[in-house]
């Protein structure tokens, strides 16, 4: 199926909306096997859908295994369809997107690899497959309740930016990491990694602190200028440093 038609859009979203994961992911399977750029666009309007609906639900449940099938979508693809989902729904007002890179990222929760990165000048937005590890959680925790911490990781990412923005309520979409205050910068020509600890508020509204290691390695897609890509990670690599700034130093 090269696009999704209305009947199948309309089984998806009933499903989603009764929260009937395994009947999403029954639609969804057979047509993410031979994922063409039609077919990601018109998915991409199904997603906005569902994250209108219950982003909770869609990021908890549906994101990953969703992130799982697109494996073999073409990057470019993919970097539209979060480009537009981060623009509707996550972007505060004022906040643009300075940078992006295909790469793999490791930090305390987990690895993406690859995804997309999205920099903005107040945080990093990573879309992809992750795979969660317990390092950093603390405690032997089972593969559900990981994802879980994982996620709500950067919700609180996301809620202690939001602060700056008066508390304005935005969507999660992807992964999202801090990026001003941070420490021990360091980059090469083919990676950059940082250390943030970032303060946040709990439930019961107690001062805690995120201590994340960021690393990220930008990675070539197939056909791209050798030229194209180092021009590219050095962009991305410069908005960073730029934003950590002396601190990071």
């Amino acid at each position: 199926m090269s696009v999704l038609d209305e009947g199948t859009k309309t089984q998806l979203l009933q499903a989603f909306e009764m929260k009937r994961n395994r009947d999403v992911m029954k639609i969804l399977k057979p047509l993410l096997k031979k994922p063409t750029s039609e077919l990601i666009g018109s998915l991409t309007e199904a997603f906005a859908e569902m994250l209108g609906m219950d982003p909770t639900f869609f990021m908890e449940v549906i994101y990953l295994d969703v992130q799982n099938q697109l494996k073999k979508a073409a990057p470019p693809d993919l970097f539209t369809m979060d480009r537009t989902l981060i623009e509707r729904f996550c972007l505060f007002p004022g906040e643009t997107i300075v940078g992006e890179s295909y790469a793999s990222v490791e930090e305390n929760f987990g690895q993406i690899k690859p995804g997309r990165v999205f920099v903005t000048p107040y945080r990093i937005i990573a879309s992809g497959y992750k795979k969660i590890q317990t390092k950093g959680l603390g405690a032997a925790v089972g593969a559900f309740a990981a994802v879980r911490i994982a996620l709500d990781m950067s919700r609180k990412i996301k809620n202690a930016v939001a602060r700056q923005f008066g508390n304005q309520e935005r969507i999660m979409y992807g992964f999202v990491y801090p990026v001003k205050n941070s420490i021990k910068l360091k980059r090469s020509g083919s990676a950059l990694s940082y250390r943030n600890e970032m303060e946040y508020e709990d439930d019961k509204g107690r001062v805690k602190t995120i201590k994340l290691d960021f690393k990220m390695k930008p990675i070539a897609m197939k056909g791209q200028d050798k030229g194209e890509f180092s021009s590219n990670t050095a962009q991305v690599f410069d908005a960073i440093a730029g934003i950590i700034g002396s601190e990071g130093a």
